[in-house]
This record gives C-alpha cells, sequence and structure tokens, in this order.
C-alpha cells in the first residue's frame, strides 16, 4: 500500500516518507507487518513467508522495533 524509509543513526530510528537512495530494502506486505506491529509473529517467522524479502542483516534491526508481545487478534467477525 505504501512505502516508507526507516533512517538509523545514532541509536535514533527515523521514519521518512521519502525514499532512500542506499542502504537495504525490506519488502513485507501490508498484513505480515500488521501482525508483527502486534507483536504476534516476529520478523523471523515472517521472512520465509511467501512475498516478504528481507537481507539477514536487517533481521536484528526489525527484530528490535518490532518485539514479540504476549498478543491476541481477534477472528474478523469478533467486532
Amino acid at each position: 500500500v505504501g512505502a516508507v524509509s526507516l533512517f538509523c543513526r545514532h541509536g535514533r530510528v527515523i521514519v521518512k516518507d521519502a525514499l532512500a537512495t542506499s542502504g537495504f530494502t525490506c519488502r513485507i506486505p501490508q498484513d505480515r507487518l500488521i501482525q508483527m506491529v502486534f507483536g504476534f509473529r516476529s520478523i523471523y517467522d515472517v521472512s520465509e513467508d511467501p512475498g516478504v524479502s528481507v537481507q539477514e542483516v536487517m533481521r536484528p534491526l526489525l527484530d528490535v522495533l518490532f518485539p514479540l508481545k504476549v498478543s491476541y487478534i481477534a477472528g474478523l467477525d469478533w467486532f
């Protein structure tokens, strides 16, 4: 649906709408990204799914940004 760039420097991460011209590229479909945001699945789980492309060097950073949590995702008809 969209794309953002994460700029990592001096222990900080900044999100910008501008696409970076260098660095690493990760492709994570929106449904997988939502699972990571809510702590339902880790990047290590998601990285092997179809349509996901994440270089191994980026996985530890994404694991810190999207840690696993005790989470619950209700069924689609729950609301």
